[in-house]
């Protein structure tokens, strides 16, 4: 055996778990390497003067697992709500797994305890020790404990570790963090030389401001290696278009390296439409981008100039496979904006799947929706379609007709999700549509939903 996947969820604590006493077992697998142990929100403490004893008594018994286990490759540890794990138990994982000197991935997830603070990061370091390390995927998302010292204690971990192609931190609403953190976090990222994968998430971080994502985005112009980019910076009410022109500036340095990139700005209401002008300027030197999503959820500041800018940029992303564009809520696009996306997507000859959620937009009408509909059917490679128009009022029966039958033109078309809830859109002109679709040779797979009309 070479891959063993253990799972627990909402169980009493961990020295209790009857996986945990399989450790005799799991010595004799000395040929594995891969490991994965998910332990969702379990955990039964004692009275807090007991904590560091029971917790202590568990994870004794759980590190114990990795003394045989020299050939292993990957770990995957889940605890996520697990209150049984705390800085004790973070600490003897990290003590434990820095012995393992065959490690090349290592996965933890501890989101959502409480309990683990600025101690038990230090313990990060220790996995300095794992030369052979290629990926880091780090979790402590809803710890609010953590502080500026924390996100320090990992900075200090990838100032040892120069090996690294892939590098994964979630800290969303670790409300304690500021740009001081940050400012630390990019000076390590820096010398990420051979960096080819970076997701950053610091959703609701609300301490930090501009300055700190800035100097995130500075690091960019030194990771020339990097082919995916993933930030999450949202609900961060002090990001404004000052980030915007500085990311822009920033990663025309991997036009020829990055593939994927995915920024999600959603309830940053200081980000207006000349941030994605800037954004829309920095993709226009990405020549080999093939994967992109932006996300601007309750984007109320936004008008057509943002679509019409964005729709610029994508023109020059000749190979560009998949597009994924979130913009609910902005209620002064109108077809206009729609328009001038649609007649620039339908020149793309590489573009196979997009996802177009625009919810909640009232001054979208049936024109424009006809005109991104014509847009599919002039895509020759195109074959997955994912379209929200939940709440647009002002979208009827009669953009339906122009849907289906650019839709049935679209010979490669595997998959298509459709969301008209509470739109001017019938169930029966929906189902009709529909029942229209379901005759697709090429279709594989077909969700829906429309107002008191739901099926999958």
């Amino acid at each position: 055996m070479r891959s063993l996947n253990i799972e627990y969820s909402f169980l009493g604590n961990i020295k209790n778990l009857s996986a945990i006493y399989m450790v005799k077992e799991f010595k004799k697998l000395t040929f594995l390497e891969d490991l994965s142990f998910r332990f969702h929100k379990c955990g039964d403490l004692a009275a807090d003067e007991d904590k560091d004893k029971v917790e202590g008594e568990g994870i004794k018994i759980f590190v114990a697992i990795f003394e045989k286990l020299k050939n292993l490759k990957r770990v995957n540890l889940y605890f996520e709500g697990s209150t049984d794990i705390g800085n004790h138990g973070l600490t003897s994982l990290c003590e434990a797994l820095s012995k393992v000197n065959s490690l090349q991935i290592i996965k933890m997830n501890f989101a959502s305890l409480y309990q683990i603070t600025d101690k038990g990061l230090k313990a990060i370091q220790n996995l300095e020790k794992n030369s052979q390390l290629k990926e880091i995927c780090l979790n402590f998302s809803r710890c609010e404990e953590i502080t500026d010292q924390g996100l320090i204690h990992v900075a200090n971990f990838l100032d040892k570790q120069f090996q690294l192609q892939r590098i994964r931190l979630n800290f969303s609403y670790c409300s304690q963090i500021t740009d001081k953190g940050m400012i630390a976090m990019s000076e390590n990222l820096k010398k990420q030389r051979s960096l080819e994968s970076l997701a950053l998430a610091f959703e609701s971080c609300s301490m930090m401001s501009d300055l700190g994502f800035i100097r995130i985005s500075e690091a960019l112009k030194e990771l020339k290696s990097l082919k995916s980019l993933d930030f999450n910076f949202s609900c961060s009410k002090q990001i404004s278009n000052k980030f915007c022109d500085s990311f822009a500036e920033n990663i025309n340095n991997l036009a020829d390296s990055l593939k994927m990139l995915k920024i999600n700005l959603r309830h940053s209401s200081l980000v207006c439409d000349e941030g994605f002008v800037s954004l829309s300027e920095g993709l226009k030197n990405l020549h080999s981008l093939e994967n992109i999503s932006i996300m601007a959820h309750s984007a109320k500041q936004l008008t057509d100039a943002c679509l019409m800018s964005l729709a610029q940029g994508l023109k020059a992303c000749q190979k560009l496979k998949s597009l994924h564009l979130v913009f609910q809520g902005s209620a002064k696009i109108t077809d206009v904006g729609l328009r001038s996306l649609s007649e620039n997507l339908k020149k793309s000859s590489s573009l196979e799947q997009i996802d177009f959620d625009i919810c909640w937009s009232s001054n979208l009408t049936n024109e424009g929706l006809d005109s991104l509909s014509k847009c599919f059917e002039r895509l020759p490679l195109f074959n997955k379609l994912s379209l929200n128009l939940e709440e647009c009022p002002q979208v009827t029966n009669a953009c339906l007709s122009s849907l289906k039958e650019s839709l049935k033109r679209s010979s490669r078309l595997q998959e298509v999700d459709l969301l008209f809830m509470d739109s001017g859109v019938t169930s029966e002109s929906f189902k009709e549509v529909v029942n229209s679709l379901k005759e697709i040779d090429s279709l594989e797979k077909l969700n829906f939903s429309c107002s008191f009309y739901n099926d999958e």
